[in-house]
């Protein structure tokens, strides 16, 4: 795993100057994100308490794992500590290990004792990281469970940037836009006012998905911490991607004789609801302003059919991964960058004087295909999903 060269020389210093005169006699190591209730409790509450009767012979220093850097970084004290865990927090004291909050106030005070009475100093992060860089010159192998992590890591996210595209061809977002082309058209908008409003609009969409992503990322963490059922509802979200598979699979074969007998669509009161504003927006003066309102209003409207691939695809992004809220938000930000390119792409093609009549025409060849994909990617999420629990 490689480390950046800065950061490395930030943590090397810092591991240096806990040898200075003034350093205390043993430094615990705590690990865990920022916004983690537990870790709050363990910082403002149980610490000075446990800590208090040391005085300055114990310190320890809190790293952020929401960093992905030193997530990184708490890799190799869990490889280096035999102790791999999905708790929310983890502090290394001396030659022990403790995970979780159960784990910390039972055993903290024996951990610390030990360490002292053996004179134990806990390997800080500079000499975690030197390690390392030394296994690497000696051209360690990595283990077979670390790369069977990384390739797992990458399939997933290939799959998350195909769940992105693949959404943003399925019917409940491609009609829509076809029928904004056609009403663009219609009104006898200029090639430039349509470019203009495609970009605007396309922009409106992916920041509204990205900020509804983030919340959705936040509730579920949230929730799944407080609540203890992170596995249960990944169980249970696996369960609702499996029948959206099989839908999907039942909507292509029936695609392949009548496209309107699709199971999977948006509701139809939506769709009137959706075009009925895009026909109303559109007539305004400002057209550029409106179309950035109708990006959030349709984005959010059409969530209710979308959201059948983005949630699971959320549940991919979060569960399985301690994830950090950096890598979250990367990956939300690869989903949505691919949602979008089929609106650049068709909004480019009407620039260009291609008809939504056209536009139209290719869409109802290639629906049944579309629904297939969509049941590929629905298994594949499934698939995602559940292997996620392999790293728990």
């Amino acid at each position: 795993m490689k480390m950046k060269l800065s950061l490395f020389f930030l943590l090397l210093a810092t591991s240096l100057t806990g040898y200075a005169a003034t350093a205390p006699d043993l430094t615990l190591y705590l690990f865990a994100a920022s916004d983690c209730e537990d870790c709050w409790e363990l910082k403002e509450v149980f610490l000075p308490v446990a800590l208090k009767d040391y005085g300055d012979r114990v310190t320890y220093s809190h790293q952020h794992t929401d960093d992905l850097e030193v997530f990184k970084l708490l890799l190799l004290y869990e490889k280096k500590y035999n102790c791999e865990s999905d708790e929310s927090v983890r502090i290394f004291v001396g030659s022990h290990c403790l995970t979780g909050m159960k784990a910390v106030k039972e055993n903290l005070k024996s951990a610390i004792d030990d360490a002292l009475a053996k004179g134990e100093k806990t390997l800080s992060p500079g000499e975690i990281m030197f390690e390392q860089e030394k296994a690497k010159g000696s051209h360690a192998q990595t283990p077979p469970s670390i790369m069977v992590r990384e390739k797992f890591l990458k399939i997933k996210m290939a799959v998350i940037a195909m769940a992105g595209l693949v959404d943003g061809i399925n019917p409940c977002a491609f009609v829509t836009l076809v029928f904004f082309i056609s009403v663009l058209t219609n009104l006898k908008k200029s090639r430039q006012d349509i470019l203009l409003v495609g970009l605007f609009f396309s922009l409106s969409v992916f920041l509204t998905y990205l900020l509804l992503g983030f919340g959705i990322v936040k509730g579920i963490k949230s929730f799944s911490v407080e609540s203890g059922l992170s596995l249960k509802l990944n169980y249970a979200v696996a369960g609702f991607t499996l029948v959206c598979s099989i839908l999907s699979l039942r909507d292509y074969l029936k695609c392949r004789h009548d496209a309107s007998t699709i199971t999977l669509k948006l509701p139809a009161k939506f769709r009137f609801l959706i075009n009925r504003l895009i026909h109303t927006q559109m007539k305004r003066k400002n057209i550029i302003f409106w179309s950035i309102i109708l990006g959030v209003a349709i984005s959010l409207l059409e969530s209710v059919c979308t959201g059948q691939v983005y949630l699971p695809t959320i549940f991919c992004i979060i569960e399985g991964d301690r994830p950090f809220l950096s890598q979250a938000v990367g990956y939300l930000f690869i989903y949505n960058l691919m949602f979008i390119v089929p609106l650049l792409v068709v909004f480019g093609l009407a620039y260009t004087g291609v008809s939504s009549k056209r536009i139209t025409g290719w869409f109802n060849a290639h629906v049944a295909a579309s629904k297939l994909m969509l049941s590929v990617l629905f298994m594949l999420l499934t698939g995602i999903i559940l292997g996620c629990n392999i790293w728990k």
